[in-house]
């Protein structure tokens, strides 16, 4: 209650800055997108990760090393991720430097040269992270999860896409993703830290008042589409000599008082595993049980597997005969 209230201000345009005052030295600034694996089609699945990577091969004002040089020079950092349903690129720097990082955001945004040499040298990249991101069966898990409680949307989509999207999307595919998301509407110019609202309004109006306001061509918005469903999902893999499991629920959305009631119940629960060692003694009431009788609840488990099988076995028999 005793933070500083955030600040918005929306330009002609429609694109919106919005600051949250802190006193310091410092300052984080980014630009956010609407724009990730959800605005996506099976066709081009993947292509706003891939478009991440390139904002970062130079511009007509920076090189690439160019780009690097300026912001180490200046102790500041320059970051991006792509989610599922936002792209976003960020800046901490020092307050005296605002305007620099805001100038190399919005050249990096909007002047990226993207260039069919470059895709092709940043395709072996992405091809790399996607077999790191493939190894840990933890990512693939809840990619897998996500599959499964939006099977018919693009929201269920990886982030990464699959193989042979990485393999073949071109130039044309992300110079139409980008003038079709990357709108005014769409974009958020977003401060916190030491930054002043109505400076970084004007930054806002200097570095992105420019952005058209509506997609170049009209294209199909896949965003009202993402629907819930209720599934099981099961994928047998003999290399991996343990179960691996997730069970999603239908939340509330995240503007939603009940969020409230949902972030308490997750601090009541807790998180554990194995390698925490400090488990017996976490706060969480449920992950000490949990710790201090592991091997109780792995044998419950298992027995519990074993009925499941049992069961099946016998259904099955039951329908043969």
């Amino acid at each position: 209650m005793n933070l500083p209230k955030a600040q918005q201000t929306t330009l002609s345009n429609g694109f919106r800055v919005v600051s949250e005052y802190r006193q310091g030295e410092t300052a984080s600034v980014g630009v956010f997108i609407k724009a990730g694996s959800r605005q996506e089609t099976q066709e081009n699945n993947g292509v706003a990760h891939f478009l991440e990577h390139m904002y970062f091969k130079g511009t007509p004002k920076r090189t690439a090393t160019g780009l690097e040089i300026e912001f180490e020079d200046a102790g500041a950092q320059m970051n991006a991720h792509t989610t599922r349903e936002y792209t976003c690129f960020t800046s901490h720097c020092l307050r005296t430097d605002i305007e620099r990082s805001v100038d190399a955001l919005s050249d990096v945004l909007l002047n990226s040269n993207i260039t069919k040499e470059d895709i092709e040298l940043e395709r072996s990249t992405i091809l790399r992270e996607y077999d790191e991101v493939n190894s840990n069966v933890e990512e693939v898990l809840f990619d897998k999860l996500h599959e499964a409680a939006y099977a018919y949307s693009p929201l269920g989509y990886s982030i990464l896409g699959p193989k042979e999207n990485i393999k073949s999307i071109t130039k044309a595919q992300m110079q139409d993703y980008r003038n079709t998301h990357y709108i005014a509407p769409k974009m958020i110019l977003v401060g916190v830290g030491e930054v002043n609202h109505d400076n970084l309004v004007k930054l806002g109006e200097k570095y992105f008042g420019k952005v058209p306001a509506k997609p170049i061509e009209a294209a199909y918005d896949p965003q009202e589409n993402a629907k819930f469903v209720g599934s099981e999902v099961r994928f047998f893999d003999p290399n991996i000599p343990v179960m691996f499991s997730a069970i999603g629920f239908e939340g509330p959305p995240i503007h939603s008082s009940e969020m409230i009631a949902v972030n308490l119940m997750q601090v009541l629960l807790g998180s554990w595993d194995r390698s925490m060692g400090a488990g017996k003694y976490i706060q969480s009431h449920l992950c000490s049980v949990v710790a201090m009788n592991i091997w109780l609840i792995l044998l419950v488990h298992l027995i519990m597997l074993i009925l499941i099988q049992v069961f099946l076995v016998f259904k099955l028999l039951v329908m043969v005969l």
